[in-house]
């Protein structure tokens, strides 16, 4: 019996583990099973898209285009970018193109 425990303990562990990045999104997208959420999905990534970006143009104001600060918040934009890519090219996958209809203006 603490055998089977065991390794069931450990498959848990293992599998909770392996758990990527990639996965979480498919999760995420997959969730969204009405227009309303698809909506709110897309803005989501629109306000952190902005929201990165403004930072950075603060920064560069508060710091210099040279300072250190400014290629840390370039690099957190990057950074959210890649993850927003990945979001967007799986919703495009699996919903296609957004349209008026479904979301509105």
């Amino acid at each position: 019996m603490r055998k089977i425990v065991f390794y069931m303990y450990s498959f848990l562990v293992i599998v909770i583990g392996c758990t990527t990045k990639e996965d979480s999104i498919l999760v995420e997208v997959s969730a969204l099973t009405t227009n309303k959420k698809r909506q709110a999905f897309l803005e989501k990534i629109y306000k952190i898209d902005q929201k990165t970006r403004k930072e950075v143009q603060k920064i560069e104001v508060q710091h210099g285009y040279d300072s250190k600060e400014r290629k840390e918040a370039l690099q957190r934009t990057i950074e959210a970018d890649q993850l927003n890519l990945q979001k967007i090219a799986l919703y495009l996958e699996k919903f296609g193109h957004p349209t008026i209809e479904e979301h509105g203006e």
